[in-house]
């Protein structure tokens, strides 16, 4: 995996979470916990999932898919074959895929149900920002746990773009065999959605 340039944050103010408490919540107790973490590499959250004994992993899926293709993802053709050589092996318990939906089409998002579905288990959640109107940062936010309860968010990027407004619905096909458990309305407009990884039901249809 190529490793990320230096790159400048201009931090924004803590905002709170609602779900991000549930979601570790959600954590298995009998065993190691694995937490995929798609975003830039924060030591913020390198330091906060060290006390809860997981293994973290780190993707910065965009810019690993903007360095393979040399264009944004959502520019990205073939993006199934980018996509599956960018994410790391493994299983996963939690997947923090913050705000990324928001830079993705739906077919792309299908193509990101179905690998990460390929790395988790029934019972795996997944963890999703989205913009449900105005507009959102030209390129996806870095995200800092500060504790269960609060997130700084960072922006690497000044320009702004129409946010997509994906609502559940659509997050429940696209992201099949993820499906929506849980989701808050924030005070700042953001949206926080809980997915779970269900067993699919003999007869139905992804």
């Amino acid at each position: 995996m190529n490793e990320a340039p230096k790159t400048t944050y201009a931090a924004d103010e803590p905002r709170s979470s609602l779900g991000l408490k549930e979601l570790l919540r959600g954590l298995p107790t009998d065993r190691k916990h694995s937490v995929l973490d798609l975003g830039p590499a924060s030591s913020g959250n390198v330091a906060f999932f060290s006390s809860y004994s997981c293994r973290l992993y780190i993707a910065d899926l965009y810019y690993t898919l903007q360095q393979r293709s040399g264009r944004p993802p959502e520019q990205s053709v073939p993006f199934d074959r980018e996509l599956s050589a960018s994410l790391p092996d493994g299983c996963f318990d939690v997947i923090l895929c913050w705000d990324l939906v928001n830079y993705l089409t739906g077919a792309q998002m299908e193509v990101l149900g179905r690998n990460l579905a390929t790395r988790s288990r029934p019972g795996s959640r997944l963890f999703v920002l989205v913009a449900p109107h105005g507009e959102i940062p030209n390129l996806p936010r870095r995200f800092e746990i500060l504790n269960p309860d609060s997130v700084l968010y960072s922006s690497r990027s000044s320009g702004r773009r129409p946010a997509p407004g994906y609502r559940e619905p659509e997050l429940n096909r696209w992201l099949a065999p993820f499906t929506v458990e849980s989701s808050y309305l924030l005070r700042h407009g953001m949206q926080e959605y809980i997915l779970i990884h269900e067993r699919v039901r003999p007869g139905r249809r992804n």
